[in-house]
């Protein structure tokens, strides 16, 4: 089941959380992620990158400020532990403790039905926007009203939908890393900038050398696309090709919808606009254009 705006809540049950307290947690991950942690408030939810030395994404996550002050991280489940072995090597003296949380429910879908079921406060307007309630934590993701709801409890009839909260991403632009897709591609590829989880004055940062290069001498060959095809679904870092078979960029993530699948994949810009195929020989439309904007 693939859930859309109209359809019942669902849980995200793909994604997991990360606290981080401590009175340096805020510097400590101002050092290792891409995003600028002083825009991160109460009612601001903040996207970020966590990269390799070399530049590259190891994880696209999301920083959520927690009623106590403390910091949620959200994350796919595939890579939570390798995060939070990560992140603790580089803790050395900082006052921050790190730990997974698995207390309460991830749930989404539109304003409507959240409401139905059970969320009562505002709902949050602008993309990143962030209500919290004695309901939860509630924020606006990029889409058409999609929402995220980081609730205390889910009743027992809520569907678990995994797809679903994954098609809504590819649909927004929002890239998805996978263990297979980790370390392959600096962020303005992947759609970080657009998705405002890319700092360029923030200061240093692990991989920002390469990030800051790439923005002020050099210009990205790649980009983040959606694209549709027919049949099984690709997986995460199969590769696409062109009609000549020349390499033209791989898959980030593919759900299967119908008889087909929709997908997120970096290419090559110059590759865009000719045919393209699947690792199998499939042909595959490119759908966007990496500029489009996500929608509101």
């Amino acid at each position: 089941m693939s859930m859309l705006a109209a359809a019942p809540p669902a849980l995200a049950s793909g994604l997991r959380l990360i606290r981080a307290t401590g009175e340096d947690v805020r510097a400590f991950l101002q050092g290792q992620l891409t995003a600028d942690l002083r825009r991160l408030a109460p009612n601001r939810a903040l996207p970020a990158g966590l990269l390799s030395p070399k530049g590259r994404l190891l994880a696209v996550l999301t920083l959520i400020e927690d009623r106590d002050g403390s910091v949620l991280i959200e994350v796919r489940a595939e890579l939570r532990e390798a995060l939070l072995k990560r992140l603790r090597m580089f803790i050395l003296r900082a006052r921050v403790q790190l730990s997974p949380l698995d207390q309460g429910a991830l749930l989404f879908g539109s304003g409507p039905c959240l409401q139905a079921a059970g969320w009562s406060a505002p709902l949050p307007q602008a993309v990143w926007e962030q209500v919290s309630g004695a309901d939860g934590l509630l924020i606006r993701r990029p889409g058409p009203d999609r929402l995220l709801w980081i609730a205390p409890s889910a009743a027992a009839d809520i569907a678990a939908d995994d797809e679903g909260w994954r098609l809504a991403e590819i649909r927004a632009g929002a890239a998805v890393i996978w263990p297979e897709t980790q370390d392959r591609h600096v962020p303005q590829m992947a759609g970080l900038e657009r998705l405002g989880a890319l700092a360029f004055d923030k200061g240093c940062y692990t991989g920002q050398e390469i990030v800051a290069r790439l923005h002020y001498l050099g210009e990205a060959k790649r980009a983040l696309f959606r694209l549709a095809g027919d049949g099984p679904a690709p997986a995460p870092g199969s590769s696409l090709r062109t009609a000549d078979a020349a390499a033209a960029g791989e898959v980030l993530d593919a759900v299967a919808l119908g008889s087909g699948f929709e997908a997120s994949a970096v290419l090559l810009i110059s590759a865009a606009s000719q045919p393209l195929r699947t690792e199998d020989g499939r042909p595959v439309t490119v759908r966007a254009d990496p500029a489009t904007p996500a929608p509101a």
